[in-house]
């Protein structure tokens, strides 16, 4: 059996070699990994991540594939997808990591459950080499389209591990998505597959290397998924329904709040108030408020001192924590780090 990872990578070279390490020291070896660089050619960033992979081409496991400009991480996907031999098909995002028994626990968990066509574990969260959250998932569940719209759905696009007949099914990723890709992605799967969820923590989600969000690109994603998927949606009880926009514009607002732009945020609040009768008047003041202070502190020294304030509260969260999982996840954490950050 072989086993295709697909590395998608887009300015991010200074995590890249982690997340490579990641998938060499599985304990399941018969793996060949997928890099695929969607950085533009001539930039910095390409250079930097032609430099990176040099001592990585070395293993004949490793396949580099370059696009000659940036295409959107869709489209990236599908690159690799296209260039993939593997019986099963697992996609890693460039700053996430997999712990080592990731792999084979995938693989023995298909291979007991013969209906099942994919598998979705646990996922801690990182942040500054701290795991500061675990989304727990039921053991031996299956992934709905509850799940996907108003539910906890897979974690990250870091999470998706199948068999290959999937893809000969659904087709890849859907380019016109610059935003919400994997949430497109998993929908058709869940449609016409078993997916099984189980609460093994083997998948690591890094939020360090958050980028700046395009409020325009999540607006016009949203407004294209809510058309694609209507008829999923309308399948949701009135309760639900309502549970979703609330949860999808509210994020929205968050983007908009980010952004310091006052027409995104009014814009969003607006939808919001659509779908949320709970929000008052004083919610678009708060948020244009709030706006203001971000834009001016948001670079320099005033974002050096809010990233040392999130770590410092990040560090004691998890030394109060009574999830002794979050202690352990931390300690096998620190292992982890130690073999795919070494040179």
């Amino acid at each position: 059996m072989l086993v295709s990872v697909i590395i998608t990578t887009y300015g991010a070279s200074k995590f890249l070699s982690r997340a490579i390490r990641s998938v060499q020291n599985q304990t399941f070896k018969n793996v060949e990994i997928i890099v695929v660089d969607d950085n533009n050619q001539g930039s910095e960033e390409r250079k930097k991540t032609e430099r990176m992979m040099i001592p990585f081409l070395k293993d004949n496991r490793v396949k580099y594939i370059k696009h000659q400009f940036n295409q959107n991480g869709s489209a990236a996907r599908n690159t690799g997808l296209s260039a993939a031999h593997g019986d099963f098909i697992a996609l890693l995002d460039d700053d996430d990591i997999y712990f080592p028994n990731y792999v084979q626990k995938a693989i023995d968990l298909l291979l007991l459950n013969t209906s099942c066509y994919g598998v979705c574990f646990s996922v801690a969260r990182l942040y500054r080499n701290i795991i500061t959250h675990i989304q727990y998932y039921e053991k031996g569940s299956i992934v709905s389209m509850k799940d996907m719209l108003i539910g906890a759905a897979i974690g990250t696009g870091s999470n998706i591990f199948l068999r290959k007949e999937v893809l000969e099914k659904v087709g890849g990723f859907d380019t016109s998505f610059k935003r919400k890709q994997d949430l497109e992605f998993m929908l058709r799967v869940v449609k016409s597959f078993r997916i099984l969820y189980d609460d093994s923590i083997l998948v690591i989600k890094d939020i360090s290397n958050v980028r700046r969000i395009n409020y325009i690109n999540n607006r016009d994603a949203l407004e294209l998924f809510n058309d694609k998927f209507s008829d999923e949606i309308f399948l949701l009880s009135e309760e639900e329904c309502e549970q979703y926009y609330k949860k999808q514009y509210s994020f929205l607002l968050q983007i908009a709040i980010d952004s310091a732009d006052r027409n995104y945020i009014t814009e969003s609040v607006q939808n919001l108030f659509r779908y949320d009768s709970s929000c008052s008047s004083s919610l678009r003041f708060f948020s244009l408020i709030k706006s203001r202070i971000a834009s001016s502190i948001k670079y320099g020294f005033g974002n050096r001192l809010y990233s040392m304030f999130r770590y410092i509260k990040n560090l004691y969260s998890v030394r109060r924590s009574s999830d002794k999982t979050l202690h352990i996840a931390n300690e096998e954490l620190r292992e982890l780090l130690k073999v795919c950050q070494s040179e």
